[in-house]
């Protein structure tokens, strides 16, 4: 082979040998050549074979490694979470993404005021007993914030003597019973009275305003029933009709109590 042939002959081989990927071409004493060009990068980050590395990969396309790469905008992209629950969010990685390992429960260590910040300001209690400061302490979340003070009553015990007809009243601003009873039946509210003076006595009673108050006006006296009679039922009972007699007539409600109406 003449030398203009095989200088045509190592050309072609060299160039052939740099368009794919870049290698040692032989010179044409068959001594090592030239490096090829900078390996073609591929197109998922690999390195052309023999070649120097293309400049830091081409980025996979949800995140896959290609050569060190990340996800779209420069932010790892996480994976799929592990199929379990955690009742207070999972311990993230480095990146930022849900691990397999669930956080542990809020601390129940006790709270410092510095933690809790200064105390707010409230209102006491009306307490008959003991009142209990606000307390810096820990919420279910979590936190650590002050609570209001709160009162431990101390009920004294009690022996009533009598029992109330209308049930005993509510208990007092402590939330201790007492032996007061209701002043007006079920259906009846109580009613302030203006002291009257009348200038008769009425032997029946006098008649009970709209207010449930007493007027100055009496009473008729009751008819007393017949044997067969069927009286309707009295809330409040019967009144007497003369030397005793039994009536159909209702009595009233207790002094100072009005009916509630419903509307």
């Amino acid at each position: 082979m003449s030398i203009s042939s095989r200088r045509f002959a190592s050309l072609v081989i060299t160039l052939l040998v740099a368009g794919c990927g870049g290698g040692t071409a032989l010179g044409p004493d068959g001594g090592g050549g030239d490096g090829g060009g900078g390996g073609t990068t591929g197109s998922a980050g690999h390195t052309g074979s023999g070649g120097a590395t293309g400049s830091g990969g081409v980025t996979g396309g949800a995140g896959h490694p290609g050569g060190g790469s990340t996800g779209a905008g420069g932010h790892a992209a996480c994976g799929p979470v592990c199929d379990i629950y955690c009742e207070y969010g999972n311990v993230p990685d480095a990146n930022g993404c849900p691990t397999c390992k669930c956080n542990p429960p809020p601390t129940t260590a006790a709270c410092t005021t510095q933690e809790c910040g200064p105390e707010g300001t409230y209102a006491g209690p009306n307490c008959l007993g003991t009142i209990i400061p606000g307390t810096c302490s820990r919420g279910a979340d979590g936190k650590c914030a002050w609570s209001a003070p709160t009162c431990k009553s101390i009920c004294p015990a009690i022996a009533c003597a009598f029992a109330c007809p209308y049930g005993a009243a509510p208990p007092d601003a402590n939330g201790c019973p007492s032996c007061a009873c209701n002043r007006c039946p079920n259906g009846y509210h109580e009613v302030a009275c203006d002291t009257i003076a009348c200038a008769q006595d009425c032997v029946y009673g006098y008649e009970r305003g709209t207010d449930g108050c007493s007027t100055c006006t009496c009473r008729k006296a009751p008819t007393c029933a017949g044997p067969a009679a069927t009286c309707v039922y009295c809330p409040f009972g019967y009144r007497a009709g003369p030397n005793g007699c039994s009536t159909c007539e209702c009595e009233n409600p207790p002094s100072g109590c009005a009916q509630t109406l419903t509307r």
